[in-house]
């Protein structure tokens, strides 16, 4: 009985034994799974993070040329290339050269106000660059532009405040000028002569006030047209035109009104850029990627008016009624405009 008790608890206690220690092996290893898991999915993440950030300094690295030049975008513009080409092209066909290596007048010596007689040249050091300041050519805004670079702050400039703030050329002396000229870049405003017209008539007399040089050259357009000197009759567009095209002898009808290639010799500088109010956005794009015009902080920005770009449509509402004479007139006078900066009669 007692041998019986004792295989039996034996029996038992082997079994309980291999019980104990099967289940003990299956959470041991359980353990050791779940273990194992915890390390892949670790690892797993550990990979996961360090390809995140590689991935992160690669981006960084090809933003950083973008985030350090935001300034300058890099443009290329190829039609301002071609334009400067047939620009040199039409200057050797038109007056027989292009660029000067010294500045002069035909035969005569430099003479700084008789290069920018009527079309004023100014210069800027921050960037390094000349532009030449052609009415009613974008004028405003480049005069605004180079004023603000100067740090003018003032949220409303009047005319005298920005022109105060810019440099000119006429000012300096001939070794100056002439270096002025070799070492920095030089910025021509140009415009098709038929648009820059109806824009100098909106400016004159389309607006709400008439400025008092305005005032000045009515007096003339009268006397063309045989009125009385304080008329006050409407001048109209084909009138303002026939005034034009008959070359007035009044100094400031042809500062503000005559064409851009008489009093600035525009084929002794060779240029680096050509600039069309017309096409202002491409235009000043490129520009601004090769110059970068930086305004200094606390400066308000120079802004763009869009409102004064010409569109094609205009040319028909404002010309339908000018005589052929006038334009036959108008583009004798304004043949080199035509020719050099490469416009055509419509």
């Amino acid at each position: 009985m007692v041998r019986k008790l004792t295989l039996i608890s034996i029996v038992t206690f082997v079994i309980t034994m291999s019980l104990w220690y099967s289940a003990h092996s299956r959470t041991r290893n359980k353990v050791g799974v779940n273990h194992n898991v915890y390390h892949t999915k670790h690892g797993k993440h550990k990979k996961v993070k360090d390809r995140k950030k590689e991935s992160n300094q690669k981006i960084d690295k090809a933003m950083k040329p973008i985030i350090d030049n935001r300034s300058r975008p890099n443009v290329t513009n190829e039609k301002n290339t071609k334009l400067l080409e047939k620009l040199a092209e039409n200057c050797k066909k038109s007056m027989g050269h292009y660029g000067l290596d010294s500045i002069t007048i035909g035969n005569q010596p430099y003479n700084g106000n008789k290069l920018v007689k009527g079309i004023t040249l100014v210069y800027n050091d921050q960037p390094k660059c000349i532009c030449n300041l052609a009415p009613f050519c974008g004028e405003d805004f480049w005069k605004l532009l180079l004023a603000r670079t100067q740090g003018l702050k003032y949220k409303k400039p009047s005319i005298g405040q920005i022109n105060r703030a810019l440099h000119y050329m006429k000012t300096l002396s001939k070794s100056d000028f002439v270096d002025r000229l070799k070492t920095s870049k030089k910025v021509l405003l140009t415009r098709d002569p038929l648009k820059r017209m109806i824009a100098a008539y909106k400016d004159a007399f389309e607006g709400k006030v008439v400025r008092a040089e305005i005032k000045d050259v009515v007096l003339s357009i009268n006397s063309f047209f045989k009125r009385q000197p304080n008329s006050t009759s409407v001048i109209t567009f084909p009138e303002f035109f026939r005034y034009i095209a008959s070359s007035p002898s009044n100094p400031t009808a042809n500062r503000l009104w005559g064409p851009l290639t008489n009093p600035l010799m525009v084929c002794d500088i060779k240029w680096d850029y050509i600039y069309s109010i017309e096409n202002h956005n491409d235009d000043f794009k490129y520009i601004q990627s090769g110059l970068g015009f930086e305004i200094p902080k606390g400066v308000p920005p120079a802004e763009f008016k869009s409102n004064l770009i010409i569109p094609d449509t205009e040319i028909a509402k404002y010309y339908e009624r000018v005589d052929k004479k006038a334009l036959s007139k108008f583009y004798k006078l304004f043949k080199l405009d035509f020719e050099i900066f490469n416009y055509k009669m419509t």
